[in-house]
Order: C-alpha cells, then sequence, then structure tokens
C-alpha cells in the first residue's frame, strides 16, 4: 500500500478567531503503475466515524480537487474498475492539502 504524500501550504492556511469549523481543501493526483496520469477514478475522502464522505472524480490529467472538508483524520479511497481499490489515511489541515498514490491494474 502506498502511503499518500501530504503536504500543507501555509500562505494559505485559515485563520480560526471565531468558532467558525475550519476547512481544508485536497487535491488528489492518481497514477497508474506505470506512472501514467489515471482517469476516471472515483475518490472518496470518508470519515469511518460518521459516514460522511467528500467524493471527486479525476480528469484526464489524473486529478481532482475535494474542497471544504473539515480539519481532521479520514480514509481515503481510489476505485476504479480493472484496478485494484487503493485505500489509504488522510489528515486535513486547514489550507491546501495534496496526496498522490498509484493504482495497480488487477
Amino acid at each position: 500500500m502506498q502511503i499518500p504524500v501530504l503536504e500543507e501550504n501555509p500562505e494559505n492556511t485559515q485563520n480560526n478567531d471565531d468558532d467558525t469549523p475550519q476547512t481544508g481543501n485536497v487535491s488528489v493526483t492518481v497514477k497508474d503503475d506505470n506512472g501514467n496520469p489515471l482517469q476516471g477514478v472515483d475518490v472518496l475522502v470518508s470519515d469511518g466515524t460518521t459516514g460522511i464522505k467528500y467524493e471527486g472524480t479525476t480528469g484526464s490529467a489524473g486529478g481532482c480537487n475535494i474542497n471544504n472538508v473539515p480539519v481532521g483524520t479520514y480514509e481515503l479511497l481510489g476505485i476504479k474498475e480493472g484496478y485494484k481499490q487503493y485505500y489509504g489515511n488522510i489528515t486535513v489541515v486547514a489550507g491546501n492539502n495534496r496526496a498522490e498514490f498509484v493504482m495497480i491494474e488487477e
């Protein structure tokens, strides 16, 4: 299992001086095992405790953005027919987050 790479952009960190919940934006890039961008991957950022899911689908460059995800730790899933399902974890922080993973053909 490949661990997603996460990066926080400190210039975009949100200020939380009030009671507004902090959120982060997750930019996901998915590649096949040859390093090529993988289009049509359903990406889920899921809270296993509450069942709340945030979803996106990768485009032709293998990327998708999932915005306004409350800060916290989530399950990260990648699903595409003909490929082994990807499963990992992601900790979302306020601001911009990045995850990259590889999916292997079945």
